[in-house]
Formats: structure tokens, sequence, C-alpha cells
């Protein structure tokens, strides 16, 4: 296979196409308007690998510069290597794969990548799987569903804003709360500073029938990409949480079990946490601070 990259200029440089007049070459580029920069992966025919040369239009037609489309071509086109080199394609891509191409770009390629260029190979491996699950050439992305039929909300937006959250939508729904309050940025909350409530039950409070997990409020955003590792492997990060519902806990462990960390379930009655809170619906965000294992 050969990756190319649009360039009318180049085109026109060239000249006379064989079989194709001036004027349909034109109207070909005008009606198609594919934005210069866009990737074509070719076979050995010369011929579109499909789906992938659909899917690099759809991103140029998004309005992708032509910098990061390259670099998501040449992202896909490495994960398409890595995946024929063991006997694989995209169909039959699993999340262990996926983690398995994430080592090696960090840790095992001739040229190593730091976090950052994963978190851009993570966004263009996303991209790809949401598309060709739209077109159905996979069922969905290679990450495993949570199990059991839950569904996991995460809530992640400053404290101070929480109460905007709409009810309704959530309800009956496990929702891992991420947040932590900081009065010089939400404002001073008297009932949380003398320990008469904590966040998490506020939000709990707030969003009735909803069962409250507190989880990935003590982790860098971008290391829950950049840290992430497989099931077994040494020097796995730990994620804290807790809460009070041990089915709503499970399901949250699975979670995060599945896109690349263990798990530390805070008790209830830790002084860590029944300092801040009456119930088990908070872990305190120092808790994951000692919890380097390991994003």
């Amino acid at each position: 296979m050969q990756l190319f990259f649009t360039d009318r200029r180049k085109v026109w440089k060239v000249g006379a196409v064989a079989g194709v007049r001036p004027a349909e070459l034109r109207e070909l580029f005008e009606r198609r308007r594919v934005p210069a920069g866009t990737p074509i992966l070719l076979d050995d025919a010369m011929r579109p690998v499909e789906p992938l040369s659909s899917w690099f239009r759809v991103i140029g037609q998004q309005g992708l510069d032509a910098k990061t489309m390259r670099a998501y071509a040449y992202t896909v086109l490495m994960l398409l290597n890595f995946l024929t080199a063991r006997g694989l394609d995209l169909r039959m891509a699993t999340e262990n794969d996926v983690l398995e191409f994430r080592r090696w770009r960090r840790e095992d390629a001739e040229e190593t990548v730091g976090e950052a260029t994963w978190d851009r190979d993570a966004a263009a491996i996303g991209g790809l799987f949401d598309y060709l699950a739209q077109v159905g050439y996979v069922s969905g992305r290679p990450w495993r569903a949570t199990g059991r039929g839950e569904s996991l909300v995460v809530v992640a937006i400053p404290f101070r804003n929480v109460l905007q959250i709409p009810v309704q939508p959530l309800a009956s729904k496990i929702v891992i709360d991420a947040n932590n309050y900081f009065a010089p940025r939400d404002g001073q909350v008297p009932a949380n500073d003398n320990g008469d409530t904590a966040a998490s039950e506020m939000l709990a409070a707030h969003l009735t029938g909803t069962r409250v997990v507190k989880a990935f409020n003590a982790i860098m955003a971008a290391h829950i990409v950049g840290h992430a590792r497989p099931s077994g492997a040494p020097h796995r990060r730990a994620i804290s949480i807790a809460g009070d519902d041990d089915q709503a806990k499970r399901a949250v462990t699975e979670f995060i079990d599945q896109i690349g960390f263990d798990v530390v379930d805070r008790p209830t009655d830790s002084p860590k946490v029944s300092r801040h809170t009456s119930s088990a619906t908070v872990a305190s965000t120092a808790a994951a601070r000692f919890l380097n294992l390991t994003s």
C-alpha cells in the first residue's frame, strides 16, 4: 500500500491525464471538493483502499488541516501494518490490540512517541473506528462495553456548574463524579468548607435517581490515555473510587479496568473519606496521590 496526499497544483503541473479531459478533471475537483492535503491510500494496483480512503475524505471535509490529516493518516497506516503483522485487520481488532499498539508506539517503535503525540494517535484511531461503526464496517470501537447493561455517565465540569446539569436524562444511570471543589474557582460553599457535606453528596442530591461513584478526580485528563496499561502489566497505575452502591462500583471498576487501570476502593469509613462526607459517595482527592502504581 502507498499513501498519497492530494495536491491540485501538482496535478495541473503534470498536465494531461490519460483518458481524462482537463475540463472533466476540473469538474471532478469541484464536484468532489477534496481539500488539499487529503490522504489517499492506494493498493498495489493503485486502487483506493476502502473504507480508509473514504474516511480520509470525510475528515478532510470536516475541516481538519493538512498537517493533522497527514499525522492521522500515518497513524492509521501504522496501526494497519501493526495488525497485519499479527494476522489481523480492522474488523478483528480488540481493545488489547489497540493497547499493544499503544505500547509499541510508546516503547518499542524505532521512533517512540510521548504522551502528546499518543493523544493525537488515540484521537485518530477513535475517529476512524467511529466512522467504521457508522458505515457498518465494524460493530463499534474495539473498547469493550461496561457490561450488565449499565449506562455510565462521567461528570467532569467545574463544580460551580453541577447544579445546572439536567436531571431527567441521567435518571437511573451510574454517574462517575470526576469533580473537585476548588473555592478560588467555584466560590465558597460553607457546607462543604465546614464538613457538613461533600461535593459528590451535593451532586448526588441534585441528580435524583442516579448512583454516584467518585473517580478520576486525582488524575490528569491526558494521563487517562497516556498511562493506560493492559490488565496484569507491571507498574499499572491505580485509580481510587468510592461509592455507596456496590453494583455501581462494580460497573465502574470494570470500566476502569477496561480502559487500562487497576482500582482501589476507598472504604467509606476511612478517616480520609469520612472526615469530609457522611456517606460513601465521595473519595478523598488525596487518596489517589500515593497510588502511582502506574493514565
